[in-house]
């Protein structure tokens, strides 16, 4: 059998190496050199699509002509784990801090928890590294559910929706639809949850910040309580939590100014959510690649929030616009280097420094990560 592995990312190469490794005649795709075209794929018998390459891809279009089988790496790998639980968690905020969360609860008890999916590792490296999970959590974008269908859940989470990725799909209404299929993936016997959340009873971690993150510790609260663990095991791991990057990182202060990387709000809404635990003297850093949603929104919330806008990325001119070219709030500064100066002259004690797009980063970076990264050296003096 020959597979074509499409994308030249962590989950194509991690696929490819998984497959490799089982024997499997591999061959991989990539637009960047120029492989990825529709006479490649006739010559393939099944395909391993990258969750960046959608589906209307040319070359994708003449494999589902063909009738070739379309899979996930997580679909790679899900028929070798027989014995392992498995938790997907969806939604358009929280995905990240959820899943890395639960997984934290779960190995607390059982350390062979796999803890991956969109958030860093794909599950075939578990296989590659010869792991044996007895507990696997996933977070699953839209564009992974896209092509997931041999994996079962026995927990599926839907944490919430709100309008994203316009840029890909054709409404909000397709996006959801996407986003809900999560539940076809469920097990007969699978649990479904879905909000509202509750964790009552329990403390939760002092270093997931706002009213947005409460909601997503107490998904990974029920989640933990339906696969067995006691109140007392929960509440040891929500204290020994550390948090995570690029979410709502508190950095540190300097000269009275805390600096906030939220780097990971690639979304109006998750920059809404960021806003809302602030009440006043805020320097927000906004911009990016936009996905098409109106910034109306973080004009209204930070009205008397906000001290100053500082606008980098592609999307620049469109948020100016947003908030009226007579907003002197607003300033221009076409790059992150540029914001930080700016921000280093304006800003004083009590005030607090966010960065929190609202925006993909990809016009100026190569992840949220890279982006977060380089806030993080900004305000470390690199």
């Amino acid at each position: 059998m020959k597979w074509g592995i499409v994308g030249n990312a962590r989950s194509g190469k991690a696929a490819e190496a998984y497959l490799k490794k089982m024997g499997q005649l591999t061959v991989l795709l990539d637009d960047n050199n120029g492989t990825l075209s529709p006479e490649a794929v006739q010559e393939l018998d099944s395909l391993v699509l990258s969750p960046g390459v959608p589906r209307t891809h040319l070359a994708v279009q003449k494999a589902i002509n063909l009738e070739l089988p379309i899979l996930n790496e997580i679909d790679v790998a899900f028929p070798s784990l027989k014995d392992c639980r498995f938790v997907g968690i969806t939604g358009t905020n929280g995905k990240s801090t959820t899943t890395a969360l639960l997984g934290h609860l779960l190995r607390c008890v059982e350390p062979r928890t796999f803890i991956g999916g969109n958030l860093g590792k794909p599950l075939c490296e578990a296989l590659t590294d010869d792991e044996s999970p007895r507990f696997a959590v996933l977070e699953l974008s839209s564009f992974q559910l896209e092509t997931l269908f041999r994996l079962r859940l026995d927990v599926a989470i839907l944490l919430n929706l709100t309008p994203d990725h316009l840029d890909r799909y054709p409404s909000a209404e397709a996006y959801y639809a996407v986003k809900r299929s999560i539940f076809k993936l469920l097990k007969p016997q699978g649990i479904r949850i879905s909000g509202p959340f509750s964790g009552e009873g329990l403390r939760l971690p002092q270093t997931l910040l706002g009213a947005h993150n409460a909601q997503n510790a107490c998904a990974a609260i029920q989640a933990a309580r339906v696969l067995g663990l006691s109140n007392e095991a929960i509440q040891k791991g929500l204290d020994s939590f550390p948090g995570i990057a690029h979410r709502l990182e508190i950095l540190g202060t300097q000269h009275g100014v805390l600096w906030i990387n939220d780097s990971k709000a690639t979304n109006v809404e998750s920059t809404l959510a960021a806003l809302s635990c602030f009440e006043k003297g805020l320097h927000l850093v906004l911009g990016g690649h936009g996905k098409g949603a109106s910034y109306a929104p973080i004009v209204q919330a930070s009205q008397n929030r906000v001290k100053q806008v500082y606008l980098i990325g592609e999307d620049a001119h469109t948020i100016q616009q947003a908030f009226g070219e007579k907003d002197r709030r607003v300033l221009g500064c076409r790059t992150i280097e540029v914001a930080s100066e700016e921000i280093r002259k304006r800003a004083v004690s009590g005030d607090v420094v966010l960065l929190s797009p609202a925006c993909a980063s990809y016009d100026q970076f190569r992840n949220f990560e890279h982006r977060g990264n380089r806030f993080r050296e900004l305000f470390d003096g690199i």
